[in-house]
């Protein structure tokens, strides 16, 4: 028999709803100390608990009625007429007293009773109630699919579009038929197979019928090409060229001589291997090249354009041409829109940010209706200009980062929980350590770098399709003092190399830590993990320097990525809240926008920098790196989350801010030299030139600014 449903097995044990509600109220009543209970729970095992007294227990996996001590029986191996009520509705088994002990039987002898009308269960009407209200459906956490965009859609691998290739190359494929006013998408097509040869009377008769002259290697030979070699419309124009479809030229009805049955003669040929065209009948081209007669008549309409389908075409060709012109146009006005790219992630990321000009898609998009009204062009439609943006991977925001990307992949459910685990643990113990540093006696810095800003800077629509000069804002904040510092500089007067960044902090530490440093006292330094600017040789080796020369202990502190907030941080919100509606004509105006950005308790102080402040700091390479393994699988930079600089030269190093300091066992260059800061080479002997077009850019944007500024634009360095 059949398997038995959970429900199916209550009812057995049921004879009424009576009987039926009175078993589920014990069952419901089961305390949670009940060894029953606990059964359900473990094995998801349904109990019921017998009047009689007796527990009669299911299990779903083996399909197994037992009585604990009393009976172990298989339902395949039971019949239903076993189980039986009496007039109280009381479960009985009969002849129970035959029916051993598990101890000493194995199982229950089949034995048949007569059936009657008053063992019909009624399962379908008990089955339903139980459902209903004692049952809880089974919650399946089915994952969201989630819908491409359109211009995203990989179109080949639909099942239709297979079905089309398939059919297109002759191969099998699921066809469609319409019976009953209803469409069948499941019709087995057989793949296209070459027919036998004719045996057709007249070609034995007449020289104009060719037939015999073709053997059966050439029709192989021209069935493989025209079904391996040829598209689906290379196809048609072959069969057009060898099938010609002309008037009848005499009237063959014979009750009248002016009329003739057919209209039309087909002429069907064969082209033989050297080339010469035969002249077959109409079943040797049909079978040698697989093809139905309704085929061929409709590809020979098709080759028979009327006028009026041949101007929709030419006018369907001038539209896709139209339409391929304008979104030309539209990937022009994204190429002139002047565009930065990313600070935070440039490393990892290939997108490019418009300037701050438009706060959304739709805005942009007016822009584009206006701009192209100006120069009498038909815009496109917003669905293909967004289509068009997100192709040329453009970005309307700022670039920077928002959310962690640990914590936004444990959100998803892309990463273990140990993982995610262990990322929060060092992110609490970065911010815990930093508190702790807080409140010490060592003076603690943060310093970050500022989003890219430009210059000039105004409202008028004649910036928005010129480049801008970029201008940098390097920031430092003293957490125990709540004092700012600003080092601003364009990209004329120097790079953002490590060597850049090494001439601020160690300038900065000169003239604004080491001078009222204390005794006993440490410079702690808190930034982020950025590679390039923070956490490299090169600033390695120039803070070692400067622990050397004036002896005293500097640490470098990283905050977890992802998590990287700091009280610098603070100081480009004020000042990008006073950037707002404000112009800008030259990277000299940044200075006083820093200065005003903060009133209380006293203003950002603000260093303007040129191209002879930067230092080179290859004189003082004195390790050659700072990675603390060496072999696979050993730590790595990036794994770095403090560095110490003592006075002795000696370099010390934590891969977690719980840690204690290990001595960096790295590779190190003799010197015996020491250098102060003002005593290194420069950087730059000269600023360093822009390119042309951007130069030539700014000379038309002079129009726009007062004519006290054109002078720095007319000198800057260009190539």
């Amino acid at each position: 028999m059949d398997p038995l449903t959970r429900t199916q097995k209550i009812l057995l044990l049921a004879k009424n709803a009576e009987n039926f509600r009175s078993i589920t109220q014990n069952i419901t009543s089961c305390s949670e100390t009940d060894t029953n209970y606990k059964n359900v729970q473990e094995n998801s095992d349904f109990n019921a608990t017998i009047i009689e007294p007796r527990t009669i227990n299911f299990d779903d996996s083996t399909n197994n009625l037992t009585e604990p001590s009393i009976l172990n029986c298989n339902l395949e191996e039971l019949p239903i007429s076993v189980v039986n009520f009496d007039n109280d509705g009381n479960v009985i088994f009969e002849d129970l007293d035959k029916i051993e002990t598990q101890e000493t039987a194995t199982s229950i002898t089949t034995r048949e009773i007569q059936s009657s009308e008053d063992r019909d269960y009624h399962y379908e009407a008990f089955e339903d109630e139980f459902e209903n209200e004692f049952s809880e459906p089974e919650k399946i956490s089915t994952p969201k699919r989630k819908r491409m965009k359109r211009q995203f859609v990989n179109e080949k691998i639909w099942s239709k579009n297979e079905n089309q290739r398939r059919r297109e190359r002759g191969k099998e494929y699921q066809g469609k038929r319409k019976t009953n006013e209803k469409w069948n998408y499941n019709v087995y097509r057989e793949e296209r197979k070459m027919g036998e040869c004719c045996n057709c009377k007249i070609s034995l008769k007449s020289k104009i019928l060719k037939c015999r002259e073709i053997n059966e290697e050439e029709r192989c030979d021209i069935f493989k090409k025209f079904w391996a070699d040829m598209s689906w419309n290379e196809r048609k124009v072959y069969v057009n060229l060898l099938v010609i479809k002309e008037k009848t030229k005499r009237c063959r009805n014979r009750k009248n001589d002016e009329t003739s049955r057919r209209d039309f003669t087909w002429f069907y040929y064969l082209n033989k291997s050297n080339e010469r065209r035969i002249r077959v009948c109409k079943n040797m081209f049909l079978n040698t090249h697989g093809l139905k007669e309704r085929t061929v008549i409709d590809w020979k309409k098709e080759a028979t354009i009327g006028p009026d389908e041949t101007l929709r075409n030419v006018n369907e060709v001038q539209q896709q041409s139209e339409n391929q012109d304008r979104k030309i146009i539209l990937k022009n006005f994204f190429s002139v829109l002047p565009k930065v790219e990313s600070h935070y992630c440039r490393s990892k990321s290939s997108k490019l940010y418009l300037e701050r000009e438009w706060d959304s898609k739709t805005s942009l998009y007016k822009f584009y209706i206006n701009w192209c009204k100006n120069r009498d062009s038909r815009p496109v439609s917003d669905a293909l200009f967004s289509n068009v943006f997100e192709e040329l991977n453009l970005s309307l925001f700022k670039p920077k980062k928002d959310e962690c990307d640990v914590c936004v992949s444990y959100r998803s459910r892309n990463i273990p929980e140990e993982e995610y685990s262990l990322h929060v643990i060092k992110k609490n113990l970065a911010r815990e350590s930093k508190q702790r540093d807080k409140e010490s006696s060592n003076r603690v810095f943060c310093m970050d770098m500022q989003a890219v800003l430009l210059s000039p800077k105004s409202n008028t629509s004649a910036l928005y399709f010129k480049m801008k000069l970029m201008v940098h804002n390097f920031t430092i904040f003293d957490m125990q003092r709540n004092r700012g510092y600003c080092f601003i500089w364009h990209e004329a007067a120097g790079g953002v190399s490590a060597d850049n960044y090494a001439s601020i902090i160690c300038d900065f530490l000169s003239e604004h830590a080491i001078s009222d440093l204390e005794d006993n006292q440490n410079i702690i330094i808190y930034s982020d993990g950025c590679t390039s600017q923070n956490r490299n040789c090169t600033l390695s080796n120039a803070l070692l320097n400067l622990a050397h020369v004036h002896e005293i202990t500097i640490e470098q502190k990283f905050l977890e990525k992802g998590h990287s907030q700091m009280e610098a941080d603070h100081m480009h919100s004020l000042i990008e809240r006073k950037l707002r509606n404000a112009v800008i004509n030259t990277p000299a105006d940044y200075v006083r926008i820093c200065q005003e950005a903060r009133k209380n308790p006293s203003p950002f102080i603000v260093k303007y920098l040129s191209f002879d402040f930067f230092k080179n700091f290859t004189p003082l390479k004195t390790i050659s790196t700072i990675r603390p393994g060496r072999k696979v699988g050993e730590p790595t930079v990036t794994d770095l989350r403090a560095i110490k600089y003592s006075p002795n030269e000696n370099v010390y190093y934590k891969t977690c801010h719980s840690q204690d300091y290990v001595l960096f066992n790295n590779r190190r260059i003799n010197r015996d030299d020491t250098f102060t800061f003002n005593n290194l080479p420069k950087l730059y002997s000269k600023p360093l030139p822009i390119k042309k077009d951007k130069w030539d850019h700014l000379q038309k944007l002079k129009d726009s600014i007062p004519c006290d500024f054109h002078s720095f634009y007319d000198n800057l360095p260009y190539f």
